[in-house]
């Protein structure tokens, strides 16, 4: 089942905070590839057996979740969940 708004795609794209920024905008170009590299280190976990290299994995990936969420808030609003140190 198919589903139209009519609307068409405006180009824009919302932050958790709800300001629109445009789907070319670096934060959102940054935060997607960061996705992307999610995804590939994903794979790799998976396909380890190294029980240390599964926690460096691990590890870099909250990093990378981190690095994500704090892309995707508008600039001077905070997280409301507090950052991992």
């Amino acid at each position: 089942m198919s589903i139209y708004t009519r609307k068409g795609d405006t180009g824009t794209t919302r932050l958790l905070t709800g300001e629109k920024v445009g789907k070319d905008a670096m934060r959102v170009k940054a935060y997607g590839a960061l996705d992307e590299l999610q995804s590939h280190l994903g794979v790799t976990k998976a396909m380890l057996t190294w029980d240390d290299g599964i926690a460096s994995l691990e590890g870099i990936q909250e990093d990378i979740f981190w690095m994500s969420a704090e892309l995707s808030v508008a600039p001077g609003k905070p997280l409301k969940q507090p950052r991992r140190v």
